[in-house]
């Protein structure tokens, strides 16, 4: 147990101790941040709940094999949030996945005053697509008594401002390790690093993300309940976000889950969220809800298929 603390200290160390110093403008792409899962959505913690494709990719290849999945998001200022993800495994323990996500929002073009009366023309969709393809599988390099469960990801990034475009490429990085004989399970994430976006002569960097966090999972009532936790670092802007969240089994295939979050940067969404999941067959429904706050109320909706 000794050895197992003091890698995954190290880990953590050399992840939040030497990220990337920026120099650009500011940051762009900010649909990354927001959450495709209504499963991690809703329980506001995403590190170590569960593995998933835009979230922690390692261990992608302890879930169903052959799924797909379709998700769509809306509110906060009209904007259309949609994602698509499948997963295939090309060994016992190696999986290989692919996912897209796009999100517009509509605005109005201004023009020019008239008689003192502000005009609108038509409207126009500022736009951004992030497609990447992602690999899972673990290793017992570092000699513990459970293997790591590791993932990776490589994406393309496109944004579309206006008449203005820009493009760019990032990486995706994941841990996952159980902890012998315990209910306790622990991850580490990296998110969006890579280069910047340029408009013109501005350049902008991806909300690159770091973050650390565990889960413990037992029974309560003769039902599983899960409880997770996440510490996040936004790299370029510095601030942190905390999270709890659980997720308890009622009955059969239908879960409820909620979450709470601190987020220290302003009002960037409520601070509570919760949702429901439901599995029928083949086929797992997700939903989430957030409370607006200064913005609408946040919807988002994930099924999924196993072939």
């Amino acid at each position: 147990m000794r050895r197992v603390t003091v890698v995954l200290l190290g880990l953590a160390i050399l992840i939040f101790g030497f990220g990337p110093v920026y120099g650009s403008d500011g940051t762009a792409a900010d649909f990354l941040r927001t959450q495709a899962s209504p499963r991690l959505g809703a329980m506001r913690t995403s590190v170590a709940v569960t593995p998933d494709l835009f979230n922690n990719p390692a261990g992608l290849h302890q879930l169903p094999d052959g799924v797909a999945g379709v998700g769509y998001q809306s509110g906060a200022g009209d904007f259309d949030n949609y994602s698509v993800s499948y997963r295939h495994a090309i060994l016992p323990d190696m999986t290989l996945a692919a996912g897209l996500r796009y999100f517009g929002i509509e605005d109005e073009e201004r023009r020019e005053p008239v008689g003192g009366q502000p005009q609108f023309g038509s409207s126009f969709i500022n736009s951004d697509i992030a497609a990447g393809l992602y690999f899972s599988s673990l290793t017992d390099i570092l000699e513990l008594p459970n293997p790591i469960h590791y993932g990776v990801g490589i994406k393309g990034i496109y944004s579309e401002l206006h008449d203005h475009s820009a493009s760019a490429m990032a990486i995706d990085l994941g841990l996952l390790y159980e902890i012998p004989d315990s209910p306790f399970r622990v991850g580490l994430t990296a998110h969006n690093f890579g280069g910047s976006l340029t408009y013109i002569n501005e350049s902008e960097d991806l909300p690159a993300e770091l973050a650390i966090g565990g889960a413990y999972q037992t029974m309560l009532y003769d039902r599983q309940l899960i409880v997770g936790t996440d510490i996040a670092w936004d790299v370029h802007d510095d601030f942190y976000t905390y999270a709890l969240g659980f997720e308890y089994n009622v009955y059969g295939g239908f879960d409820l889950r909620a979450g709470y979050s601190d987020v220290t940067d302003g009002d960037l969404d409520s601070n509570i969220s919760a949702g429901f999941g439901f599995v029928y067959d083949n086929i797992t429904l997700d939903y989430a809800f957030t409370p607006g706050d200064d913005i609408d109320d946040v919807n988002n909706l994930f099924v999924s298929f196993q072939f």
